[in-house]
C-alpha cells in the first residue's frame, strides 16, 4: 500500500491526539495507514492496537432501519479528529471515500446512545422496504436523496468522473487493516439482524445513498453480500433490484405489498417544519418500480456499472 505524504504528515500530527472511544493516539478505529504499510499492509497477522474500547460494533456507528421516518446512516464523522485536522481545518470536505474509517452514525426519528441527530435538511428523500419473505435471509431497505451541505461532505461529481468520491461502507469482518471494521446494526432497533452494507455519494446530477441491514452474513447470494466480485463498485440499482431514485418519502411491506406514502416539507437546507400526511394503496412490487423515474445508468457505486476510477479509489481504501 502506497501511502501519500501529505497522509503521513496528518497522521504524524494527530498521533497524539486521543479520540473518543479508542485507545491514545488512535484516530480511527482500525490500525492507521502508516501502522499497516509498515507492518505487512491488508494482512498484518498482528491484533489491532486500536481496537474500540467502547465495544464492536461501536454505539457510534450502528445503523438501523425500522421506516422512512425512523433510521440511520453512518456518514463521514463531523467531530472526527482525523477529518479536522485533514480536510475542515483546511477548509475542504471530505468524500465518502475519503471518510472510510471515520464515520458516525447520524440517525432520523429515534436517536439511539453513541447516535448524533442527522442534520437538518440532510433527507432529501427516503424510501423503505420490508422484506421478511425469505427465513434467515429477512431485511431491511432504504435509499433516497441527501442534501450533502449540512453534512459537511463533498458529494459533486467532476467533468472527470460524474460519481466522484461515492462508496461503501459496511460491517464486514476486521481483516488485519481494513476498514470500518467496528460498525455494525443496533439490534435494539433491527434484532437478528447482523450485517449491513451501505452506498452514498454523487449519483451523477445529485447526491443519493442505499442501505440494507441483514439477517444471515455478508456472503455470495444473501441480500447483504459484499462477497461477490466487484460488489463494492457496483451500483445501488445492480445490488438492490428494482431499486430507482425518485422524490418523496414511502414504506412498503413486500408481504403484502402495501406501499405507505408520507408527505413532507423538505427545503433545500432544513426539515424544521414538517408536515405527515399518511395515505395506504395497495400496488405491486413491479408496479412501483415501472411507475418511478429510473436512475441514471452511470459508472458508479451508485449507478449500474463499476467505474475504474472508483475502483482505484475505493481499493486503495480497503
Amino acid at each position: 500500500m502506497l501511502i501519500p505524504v501529505s497522509l503521513i504528515t496528518v497522521i504524524a500530527t494527530v498521533a497524539l491526539a486521543q479520540e473518543p472511544g479508542l485507545p491514545a493516539g488512535c484516530v480511527g478505529s482500525y490500525p492507521d495507514p502508516l501502522y499497516c504499510s509498515d507492518k505487512g499492509g491488508w494482512f498484518n497477522p498482528n491484533p489491532d492496537k486500536c481496537f474500540p474500547l467502547d465495544g464492536n460494533p461501536r454505539p457510534s456507528e450502528k445503523v438501523y432501519i425500522q421506516d422512512e421516518s425512523n433510521f440511520c446512516l453512518n456518514l463521514p464523522n463531523r467531530n472526527s479528529v482525523y477529518l479536522n485536522q485533514a480536510y475542515y481545518s483546511q477548509g475542504r470536505k471530505p468524500t465518502i471515500v475519503d471518510a472510510e474509517g471515520y464515520v458516525q452514525s447520524y440517525c432520523v426519528g429515534g436517536v439511539p446512545p453513541g447516535a448524533l441527530p442527522m442534520p437538518a435538511g440532510a433527507i432529501q428523500a427516503a424510501h423503505v422496504i420490508k422484506n421478511f419473505t425469505i427465513p434467515g435471509q429477512r431485511y431491511m431497505q432504504i435509499w433516497g436523496y441527501l442534501n450533502c451541505d449540512p453534512l459537511n461532505i463533498e458529494c459533486a461529481g467532476t467533468a472527470a468522473d460524474p460519481f466522484y468520491g461515492a462508496g461503501q461502507y459496511d460491517s464486514g469482518a476486521f481483516e488485519h487493516c481494513g476498514k470500518e471494521p467496528y460498525s455494525g446494526v443496533n439490534q435494539d432497533k433491527n434484532p437478528g439482524f447482523s450485517v449491513y452494507y451501505m452506498k452514498a455519494g454523487s449519483v451523477g446530477d445529485r447526491p443519493g445513498f442505499c442501505m440494507r441491514v441483514c439477517e444471515g452474513d455478508h456472503g455470495v447470494g444473501m441480500p447483504c453480500d459484499i462477497s461477490s466480485p466487484g460488489q463494492d463498485v457496483k451500483g445501488c440499482a445492480t445490488v438492490m433490484p428494482g431499486l430507482v431514485f425518485n422524490e418523496g418519502f414511502s414504506f412498503m411491506d413486500v408481504a403484502n405489498q402495501v406501499v405507505t406514502t408520507v408527505t413532507k416539507d423538505v427545503p433545500t437546507t432544513t426539515l424544521a417544519s414538517t408536515s405527515n400526511t399518511v395515505v395506504s394503496q395497495t400496488v405491486s412490487v413491479s408496479s412501483v418500480v415501472n411507475t418511478t423515474t429510473p436512475s441514471k445508468s452511470a459508472s458508479h457505486p451508485l449507478a449500474s456499472v463499476g467505474s475504474f476510477i472508483t475502483l482505484i479509489c475505493i481499493s486503495f481504501f480497503f
